[in-house]
């Protein structure tokens, strides 16, 4: 057995290289100790050499399964071209113009519900008899259909008008009622004691008058000496016209008093 061990020994060592054997005795032996067992190392790739983990960079490395699977997430173009808009029919397209006409026509108005009690639809029914739209279009199907709805939008535009300003808001209404309170109020109190200006004149005028007549005789008098009662008759009877022609005549003028306080 220690025969058989001794013999796989020698053959262990025999077979590693740089050992040098001897002859010197019948057994084979060696100069040095044999050395250990050495392995083939292959220097790494340059491109590898960081960790091993790297690919080379002059070597790309073949990422397809990563490509496809990139490829899948990209956004894919639609195969079919956006559905297109319908295009408006005649009466649509007429229904449009009327409602661009009647709000032309509201901020002309000046955009004010006052103008809504009347005068704004008076403006749309001349515009549509102007712009032709109530009639029938001639035999043409589509300028009549054309026609009914431009004019249909033209009212709608109206009935939008009247509910903003007579429903959807109560300021019309309120300011409305205190634009009449107000002149009701000032034709009551301002024509208190003052029923007619002409009538003022006509007294004042006769009141001149009256007034000249008694001054006459001490006007005369402090002048030139007492006149005689027929003198002095003529002299009174001069004062209406005078009078008259210093004011310009002007008594018997229009009366504006009857027309500043007359109720209507």
């Amino acid at each position: 057995m220690k025969l058989l061990f001794i013999s796989a020994v020698i053959a262990v060592f025999a077979a590693a290289p740089g050992a040098v054997a001897s002859s010197s005795s019948g057994i084979d032996t060696y100069d040095s100790e044999p050395s250990s067992a050495s392995f083939d190392v292959y220097p790494q790739d340059s491109a590898s050499s960081e960790d091993g983990l790297m690919d080379s960079k002059d070597e790309p490395v073949d990422n397809s399964v990563n490509s496809n699977v990139f490829a899948t997430k990209k956004k894919r173009r639609p195969t079919q071209s956006p559905t297109p808009m319908p295009t408006l029919t005649p009466f649509d397209q007429g229904r449009e113009a009327g409602r661009d006409e009647a709000d032309r026509l509201w901020r002309n108005a000046g955009n004010s519900c006052s103008s809504a009690w009347g005068s704004f639809q008076k403006s749309v029914n001349r515009q549509i008899r102007t712009k032709g739209w109530n009639r029938g279009g001639n035999g043409n199907w589509r300028k009549r259909a054309f026609n009914k709805g431009a004019s249909a939008g033209m009212k709608e535009v109206v009935v939008e008008k009247e509910k903003e300003c007579f429903r959807d808001s109560a300021d019309e209404c309120v300011d409305l009622g205190n634009a009449a309170a107000r002149e009701i109020a000032y034709s009551h109190c301002g024509s208190m004691g003052m029923t007619s200006s002409k009538k003022w004149r006509r007294n004042c005028r006769d009141a001149a008058v009256d007034q000249c007549k008694g001054q006459l005789f001490n006007q005369v008098k402090d002048e030139c000496g007492s006149p005689r009662t027929s003198t002095l008759r003529t002299l009174q009877n001069k004062c209406w016209n005078k009078v008259l022609t210093m004011i310009g005549d002007r008594s018997e003028d229009y009366d504006y008093s009857e027309d500043l306080f007359s109720e209507s």
